[in-house]
C-alpha cells in the first residue's frame, strides 16, 4: 500500500489495484500509510485475501469491513511527528556516515602525499598511438585518453611486483565426488565481504588433484577478473583460511617484505577507479586480463605508515559502520514503537 501524491493526479491504473480516498477528517493520511505497513495490518489483509500464493487477490468488500485501531486526530499526528523525528535522527547518522567515508579517502590521501592528475578529452580531432590501445573502439580509446594518473611522495610498485598471481578452475559439476567437500570454493558471489571465511560452495580434496581449481594458503589477494559487477565495482577481499578459487577470480600471494596485505587491500578498495580502468568492455561480459591488473600502481610508504594508516582508516570504517547501524536501528525501532502505540493502547472503532 501507498499513498498516492498529487504529482500523479489523473494516473491510471490497473486491474490489479484498489484505489481509495481517504477521509482527511478520521485520518492523517501520513499516519494510515504507517499503519499499513506494520506486520499487524498486513495480517488483516492476507486474511481478505484468497488464491494460490503466486496469485492472491485481496477481497475488496472484506477488506472494507476490517476494524482497525484508530486514535483520535490529534493522537494519530503526535505519533506521526514522533515517527518522523526518528526519522530525522537516523537521516542524520547517515549523512555522517557518508561524510565520514568522503573523508576517509581524503585522509588516505593526504597520508600517501597523493596528487590526482585527471587528463581531459578535447573536443575536435584527436590523434592516438596505435601502440597505446587497449582494445579497439571509441569507448575504449576514449577511456585510454582520459586515464587518470597520480604523483605520490613515496616510491610506487606495480602490483605484479609485489605479488604473484594465479587463476582459478572449476571442477567438474557432474561429479559428485568434487562437492560438498569442507574446502570453500570462492566465486564472486562470495565476494560482498572484505575477509573471506566460508562461501556458498565447497569442494573436495579430489577436486583439487584432477582439477584446475587452485588450493591457497591463507593470505592472499582475490580479485573478482569476470563478472557484470565490473562494470562498477572491482571485488577485492583477503582469504582468512584456506580456499579454493574459480576461473572468474584471480588470487595474489605477496613476495614483497616491504608491503602489508592490509594496506593493499585496503588502498584498492578506496582506489577503486584505479582497478575500474583496467576493465575491459565486451559484449558477453566485463573482465580484466592479468598484465592490466599487474600493473596497477602502488604507493609504498615505510611499514610504520602502512600500520598507521590500517589502524586509522579500519577505526573510520567501524564508526561509520557504528553509524550505519544506529540509523538502522532507530527506524526499526520508530516502526516498533508506532506499532506499540497503535496496537496495545489505542481504542478500536
Amino acid at each position: 500500500m501507498g499513498i498516492a501524491p498529487a504529482e500523479i493526479d489523473g494516473a491510471i491504473i490497473t486491474a490489479d489495484f484498489l484505489a481509495f480516498d481517504i477521509n482527511e477528517k478520521l485520518v492523517n493520511s501520513y499516519f494510515f500509510w504507517l499503519l499499513s505497513t506494520t506486520k499487524q495490518f498486513i495480517s488483516f489483509c492476507q486474511s481478505c485475501s484468497s488464491g494460490t500464493t503466486n496469485r492472491q487477490r485481496l477481497d475488496e468488500q472484506l477488506f472494507l469491513e476490517l476494524r482497525i485501531p484508530l486514535p483520535i486526530r490529534f493522537l494519530q499526528e503526535i505519533l506521526v511527528v514522533k515517527y518522523k523525528d526518528n526519522l530525522s535522527q537516523a537521516g542524520l547518522y547517515e549523512i555522517e556516515a557518508q561524510q565520514l567515508e568522503a573523508y576517509t579517502e581524503v585522509r588516505l590521501m593526504q597520508e600517501l602525499g597523493l596528487v590526482l592528475q585527471k587528463m581531459t578529452v578535447r573536443k575536435g580531432w584527436q590523434l592516438i598511438d596505435f601502440i597505446d590501445l587497449s582494445r579497439w573502439s571509441l569507448q575504449a580509446v576514449l577511456k585510454d585518453m582520459a586515464r587518470s594518473t597520480r604523483t605520490s611522495h613515496y616510491p610506487v610498485k606495480r602490483l605484479g611486483q609485489l605479488c604473484e598471481s594465479r587463476s582459478g578452475g572449476t571442477p567438474n559439476k557432474s561429479n559428485s565426488s568434487f562437492w560438498h567437500g569442507v574446502i570453500p570454493w570462492v566465486s564472486p558471489k562470495d565476494m560482498k565481504v572484505d575477509f573471506i571465511e566460508k562461501t556458498e560452495d565447497y569442494i573436495t580434496e579430489q577436486a583439487i588433484e584432477k582439477s584446475a581449481a587452485p588450493l591457497l594458503a591463507p593470505n592472499h589477494l582475490l580479485f573478482v577478473v569476470r563478472s557484470g559487477i565490473l562494470r562498477h565495482t572491482v571485488p577485492v577481499a583477503i582469504n582468512l583460511v584456506p580456499v579454493s578459487i574459480n576461473q572468474d577470480m584471480r588470487a595474489f600471494r605477496l613476495i614483497d617484505s616491504n608491503v602489508k596485505l592490509d594496506y593493499l587491500l585496503l588502498y584498492l578498495k578506496y582506489f577503486q577507479h584505479d582497478l575500474l580502468e583496467t576493465v575491459k568492455t565486451s559484449t558477453t561480459v566485463e573482465s580484466i586480463d592479468s598484465e592490466r591488473l599487474n600493473s596497477v600502481e602502488i604507493p609504498l610508504p615505510p611499514l610504520a605508515v602502512q600500520e598507521r594508516i590500517i589502524d586509522t582508516l579500519n577505526e573510520m570504517k567501524s564508526r561509520t559502520q557504528t553509524l550505519r547501524a544506529n540509523a538502522a536501528t532507530l527506524r526499526q525501532n520508530a516502526l516498533v514503537a508506532f506499532e506499540q502505540a497503535i496496537f496495545t493502547t489505542a481504542s478500536v472503532n
